[in-house]
């Protein structure tokens, strides 16, 4: 869990809400969702970034039943999360045969040590207020948004969002468990429901372009200046 302190540190402010929520059926609530896919967040970080120093995590906001908002140190892992927190979105079982649940997810990010870690939208320091308007400004069938982000970083979180936005809840379900760094057998067998064979998950993984979304965030994780993106959005 994040926790503010008097040091400054760098972080990330994600700002999303449930794509189309008003069409859900009735039996998915847009809140539990998404309460039920932040909480599965912190384990994958872990495995994701067992061989660096540890992400952290707020607690998530949820406002107007389908909108939400958390805090991510280092500034770095914004970007990551933002996906994964779709990607669980994406591969909700509540959801299953019922359609599926994507969300909008803007991040900017920040240095400083004060602020609300348990009720995120409360605070109103620039990267919370640039990561709500992000969000607001988003348009057509973009999904993703990175603010302060330079012109590579924009083409390549582009990509990864055009890549995501096909996955189908298999895909994302597989494609939850590579981000944990899950051997395929590893994810069937802890499969909903039932297992299913390393074929099948392999077919979901090579379908879905998953290792390549993987390698992009890889890139963004470490290649990620958060001064310099600060700079840049403060332009």
């Amino acid at each position: 869990m994040l926790r503010s302190t008097t040091k400054e540190m760098d972080y990330a402010v994600l700002t999303g809400d449930i794509v189309k929520s008003t069409r859900l059926p009735r039996e998915i609530q847009a809140a539990e969702v998404i309460d039920h896919a932040w909480s599965e967040i912190p384990a994958i970080l872990d495995d994701y970034n067992s061989s660096t120093s540890p992400c952290k995590t707020s607690k998530i906001d949820i406002f107007r039943g389908d909108g939400f908002q958390a805090v991510v140190s280092p500034a770095s892992a914004g970007i990551v999360v933002a996906v994964l927190m779709r990607t669980a979105l994406l591969s909700a079982v509540s959801a299953r045969g019922r359609g599926i649940v994507d969300a909008r997810i803007y991040t900017a990010v920040g240095r400083g040590s004060d602020f609300n870690e348990d009720e995120p939208s409360r605070n109103s320091g620039r990267p919370f207020v640039a990561s709500g308007r992000g969000l607001e400004l988003m348009k057509g069938r973009t999904r993703l948004g990175l603010h302060g982000a330079s012109g590579s970083q924009k083409v390549i979180i582009e990509l990864v969002d055009a890549l995501v936005s096909r996955w189908s809840q298999r895909q994302a379900i597989a494609s939850l468990g590579a981000f944990a760094r899950k051997a395929q057998g590893d994810i069937g067998d802890s499969w909903p429901d039932k297992p299913v064979d390393r074929r099948t998950v392999g077919w979901h993984l090579t379908s879905a372009r998953t290792a390549e979304v993987i390698r992009a965030c890889d890139y963004l994780y470490e290649t990620f200046d958060a001064r310099k993106a600060t700079e840049l959005g403060e332009r």
